[in-house]
């Protein structure tokens, strides 16, 4: 099992200036939650851990102007890393090597450059708007009182706002193979 607990300390910990994690104890994670009132059953849940723990920063990186250069190319999180908040960036990065691949397929590894140029024009709108809905989303998460009662509320329309999230969308992966009209 792994749990996942996000906050957002008031100043940022002198930890995240030269790393990303640490290591933690569940005295300090208890110490953090309860200070924020977390509910007794996700302390509970701390409480229980076994095995390592370990403190990560959420770091949310500039949008990067272009993905290529030469003949590299990035995909995944090298390119466009979301936030955790959706859950989708090993699915972007499968999107991602899917639509690289079929473009140097269809023009052949001479033409790299035709390839990563269409890739970008693929590929960076669907990666900004999930970047986009992951910041969101982190942000809905931590609602408290009347927010949350709205945000709460809102759950059960939740798959028709976001399902294009989680949906296979050809035209933003992969070019349709002329002459199909699909």
């Amino acid at each position: 099992m792994n749990l996942l607990a996000v906050y957002k300390p008031h100043r940022l910990p002198a930890w995240t200036r030269p790393s990303d994690r640490v290591p933690a104890t569940r005295a300090q994670a208890l110490s953090i939650f309860a200070a924020y009132s977390w509910d007794r059953r996700i302390l509970d849940l701390v409480r229980n851990i076994e095995g390592d723990m370990s403190f990560w920063a959420l770091a949310e990186l500039p949008r990067l102007p272009r993905w290529s250069r030469g003949r590299v190319i990035l995909l995944g999180d090298a390119a466009h890393a979301p936030l955790p908040h959706q859950g989708q960036g090993a699915g972007l990065a499968i999107e991602d090597a899917y639509t690289l691949g079929a473009l140097l397929a269809k023009g052949g590894l001479k033409e790299y450059s035709f390839a990563f140029e269409a890739f970008e024009k693929l590929r960076k709108r669907r990666a900004w708007m999930v970047q986009a809905y992951s910041r969101a989303a982190g942000r809905a998460y931590k609602f408290a009182g009347d927010a949350a009662a709205r945000r709460d509320g809102s759950w059960p329309s939740l798959p028709q706002r976001i399902g294009w999230i989680h949906s296979y969308r050809q035209e933003e992966t992969a070019p349709t193979p002329s002459g199909s009209g699909a």
